[in-house]
């Protein structure tokens, strides 16, 4: 499940649950699609909700990455749980989207770029 608010011009994902196989990391692609296309390029996904993420999840991750930079947009991650950072890292995910401690810091961080 996923709240979405909006934060200035960031759009924030706040996730809740597994991100795994299925439902979950389908939900979270089409989710960021559809934001896509309604004009949003910043993104915030608030993870701290989030205790696991398997491959796909994680390929779910990537993915979006891939797809809001190629649209000219930016991503980052906020409160993200040690296991999902473990995969981040181990992954290199984490030296290409960046992390921040809390929801306010990822914010602005996008905001001021």
């Amino acid at each position: 499940m996923t709240e979405i608010h909006k934060s200035g011009p960031v759009a924030v994902l706040t996730m809740q649950g597994k991100l795994v196989l299925g439902a979950s990391s389908n939900e979270f692609r089409a989710t960021v699609e559809e934001l896509l296309k309604t004009g949003n390029q910043l993104f915030v996904l608030n993870l701290k909700d989030v205790p696991y993420a398997d491959s796909a999840g994680i390929g779910a991750l990537a993915y979006n990455f891939s797809n809001v930079k190629a649209a000219g947009g930016q991503i980052a991650v906020a409160e993200v749980q040690p296991a999902v950072r473990d995969v981040m890292e181990v992954t290199n995910l984490s030296s290409l989207i960046p992390m921040f401690a809390t929801e306010i810091e990822a914010v602005r961080s996008l905001s001021m770029n």
